[in-house]
């Protein structure tokens, strides 16, 4: 079942995580005043992208600019409705939705795994005491899963009695823990699936319904789930680095299959992420956005050990502000997105490419 999605990533990550951008990165040159359209423009054209969406944005305004083509064999433009996956950057809508569900008082993102799921607890002793919130800020100790290789160990879950998510969340928390739950910060997309379980165990709704109920319905936005080029045929293919060539991926496998969805797998267009972002934006200034108080958006870009993540974000500081971000992938398109409420600002780019075509953007955003 795997064998594509290893063939994809040639040894990279799956779902690309709160790896932390490097201060050292050489910074993009652009003619000076140039506009967002322009920097998407040379950025497209220097490094082979076929398609990408850059914006800029406060709590209360935002510039999109998109630029390419849909495939790069092909000469359909993209248009301002296409949308993007943005692999692991969905992971923060996973924990912005657990923090909605613990708003209205359905689960409480510190309850151990014993109290939120006790049939799961009990299958795995070990794991009985890991929380919501370690699952969610990549401490609870479960192995990464973050490669081609490691995913080729996972079962076929499809075609059983139990949903998807919860039978392969089961079927991690069997696997060896890597580290004491709550002592390490390591990075994990078992953690995410064990985390989609829990949330389809205590609503009784499929993953995919809890975020359409949770985030995409109350902010109006058009979300959907897998590779955009099935959704509509105004919607972009994702590439993949072939050699030296940038590919189509065109194979009828997903590049990330279905019990990988909690771990990220949402598609979307730039101008529906901004409108999510911003309410990540505007809480952690204070302010307040009405789908999560500003207290429970601080919550959720606070670091919950030492120099490590949080739930759905990582942590960083550039220039004396602190910034949360987070990088994303699925092997055939990218996703960066940083904000710094002390500046009233966010930046945000979206890829349908993955590997190195995509890597440039990591310094655009730092420079930004």
């Amino acid at each position: 079942m795997h064998k594509s999605i290893a063939a994809i990533l040639l040894g990279h990550l799956l779902l690309g995580g709160c790896e932390l951008p490097r201060a050292t990165d050489t910074a993009p040159r652009f003619p000076q005043g140039a506009t967002l359209f322009e920097q998407a423009q040379s950025l497209r054209a220097a490094h082979a992208i076929p398609a990408l969406a850059l914006s800029e944005f406060s709590c209360a305004a935002y510039d999109v600019a998109l630029v390419g083509v849909l495939r790069n064999d092909q000469d359909t433009e993209i248009t301002p409705l296409a949308h993007f996956n943005i692999g692991s950057n969905a992971k923060s809508m996973l924990a912005t939705a657990a923090a909605r569900l613990s708003e209205q008082g359905r689960l409480d993102l510190d309850a151990s795994l014993q109290t939120v799921w006790p049939e799961a607890a009990a299958t795995a002793p070990d794991k009985s005491e890991i929380t919501l919130a370690q699952l969610l800020a990549h401490s609870s100790g479960l192995p990464a899963f973050d490669t081609g290789r490691a995913q080729e160990q996972v079962p076929d879950f499809t075609g059983g009695d139990v949903p998807v998510t919860q039978a392969t969340a089961m079927w991690f928390l069997q696997q060896p823990l890597v580290s004491s739950p709550g002592k390490k910060t390591l990075y994990s997309n078992a953690g995410y699936i064990v985390a989609g379980g829990v949330l389809e165990r205590i609503t009784g709704l499929p993953f995919e319904s809890i975020l359409r109920e949770a985030l995409f319905e109350p902010l109006q936005i058009d979300a959907a789930f897998g590779e955009p080029r099935h959704l509509s045929a105004a919607d972009p293919f994702g590439h993949y680095v072939s050699k030296t060539a940038v590919t189509p991926y065109i194979e009828d496998e997903p590049p990330i299959p279905p019990y990988l969805t909690a771990a990220g797998n949402v598609a979307l267009s730039m101008e529906d992420y901004v409108t999510y972002l911003q309410v990540h934006l505007c809480g952690l200034q204070g302010r307040e956005t009405g789908l999560l108080s500003a207290e429970t958006v601080r919550r959720l870009h606070t670091a919950a050990l030492e120099d490590g993540a949080a739930l759905g974000w990582g942590i960083t500081e550039f220039g004396g502000e602190v910034t949360s971000f987070h990088i994303g992938g699925t092997g055939d398109f990218t996703a960066y997105v940083a904000l710094s409420p002390g500046q009233d600002k966010g930046v945000a780019a979206l890829l349908n490419v993955g590997g190195v075509p995509a890597a440039p953007l990591r310094s655009w955003l730092i420079d930004r």
